[in-house]
């Protein structure tokens, strides 16, 4: 109903980038591999670039490295190479002491960017494109540090590797990286303190939840819940006396703007387009309560441990479920269809429309037993979904 336009031609870009990836980006790295000995671990540590070209969420979960990374190397700078998509990261995440935005899509100014600034490791957390290893070869590094999956041959470059596995949380496979270096790491991501004396939005004048029903990247409505079922948990929770906050990014606002009609009334404020990722995580951090799709909101409520309802379809929870201690998945498993995507892209050519398998009636319980007991928690009212 409320379909974004433009999404097959950015499908067909994506296909496009990822066979150049492959095709190039393979004999560039077995090149590079031959042509260079490897090294050790460098005695004097006085910086260490992370590599974070991912999205917004991946770029969180690599985020949970720095405080042990400060622990082993207290006098380090820790810099972080981003890209244009996800700088939104520099507004939240702590620890970073420098951040370089790194032009993926322009090769040139990518590798200018990246050798602008040199560093005595490269810890490349990028699983299976081969652009974070081809810019690690190339970057003023001492030492670099990347991932090796099964079937990606990514690896030859690099002067250590760490096992990147389909059966773990993606933050244990970037933690491997990490024990590269003689670490065991245990942190979890930390954000800016700053973030949580931002004055919420003034629409936003009694308790709320927040609906981020927007998901991104390649195939993105394959892991969207149908407008429909938004429209109906909204209506239950505004009934329950909540308001709805609707996130999303600024090319979602007007899909944000007719879910928000369809509902219906004024509890409903549509912040899509209107906050900055700093900003967002405040609202988040003071929510009742969050429900997303997978993408990078949901891993940003469950750093803030915000009670979180996550909508998975064709997203392994395994590899890319939240880690807060108040999440819960919904969503069919493998054995109904579900829980296929492992890097991200996987999709079968007939690929189903699995999210509507996701029950409104569901998602509500979940709430109430996040909830159960909180004064003025969802369990105190019975919804008129109960007899749907």
């Amino acid at each position: 109903m409320f379909r974004a336009s433009g999404s097959g031609s950015r499908e067909r870009g994506n296909n496009a980038l990822r066979a150049l990836d492959k095709w190039l980006g393979i004999p560039l790295v077995a090149l590079f591999g031959l042509m260079r000995t490897r090294r050790g671990l460098p005695q004097n540590v006085d910086s260490i670039g992370l590599f974070m070209f991912g999205a917004i969420g991946d770029s969180l979960i690599a985020g949970s490295v720095i405080a042990d990374l400060k622990l082993r190397f207290p006098a380090a700078s820790i810099v972080g190479f981003i890209s244009e998509a996800n700088r939104g990261i520099i507004q939240i995440l702590d620890g970073l002491d420098e951040s370089v935005v790194v032009p993926i899509s322009r090769p040139h100014s990518a590798v200018r960017a990246i050798r602008r600034r040199p560093v005595d490791i490269v810890l490349d957390f990028s699983p299976w494109p081969r652009t974070g290893a081809i810019l690690s070869a190339l970057a003023k590094a001492r030492y670099t540090v990347g991932l090796r999956r099964e079937g990606q041959y990514r690896h030859y470059a690099y002067d250590a590797v760490g096992e990147h596995r389909k059966d773990r949380h993606e933050i244990e496979n970037l933690r491997d990286v990490v024990r590269c270096l003689g670490i065991d790491p245990v942190g979890t991501p930390r954000l800016k303190a700053a973030l949580f004396d931002q004055p919420l939005p003034a629409e936003l004048s009694r308790p709320y939840v927040v609906f981020h029903p927007w998901a991104a990247g390649y195939r993105h409505e394959l892991r969207e819940w149908p407008d429909q079922h938004w429209v109906e948990l909204a209506q239950a929770l505004i009934r329950d006396g909540y308001q709805i906050a609707l996130s999303g990014a600024p090319h979602d606002r007007s899909r944000s703007l007719a879910l928000a009609q369809a509902v219906g009334g004024p509890a409903v404020v549509v912040l899509a387009g209107r906050t900055t990722l700093g900003a967002m995580a405040a609202v988040l951090a003071k929510a009742e309560a969050v429900v997303s799709v997978n993408t990078g909101i949901m891993h940003l409520a469950a750093v803030l441990d915000c009670p979180l309802v996550a909508l998975h379809g064709p997203t392994n929870p395994l590899r890319w479920g939240p880690l807060g201690a108040r999440s819960k998945v919904l969503g069919p498993g493998a054995e109904d269809g579900g829980a296929y995507l492992d890097l991200g892209f996987e999709y079968p050519p007939d690929a189903p429309e699995i999210m509507g398998c996701i029950a409104v009636t569901d998602v509500l319980a979940c709430l109430r037993e996040l909830l159960r007991g909180a004064a003025g928690g969802l369990s105190g009212g019975t919804s008129s979904l109960e007899a749907v």
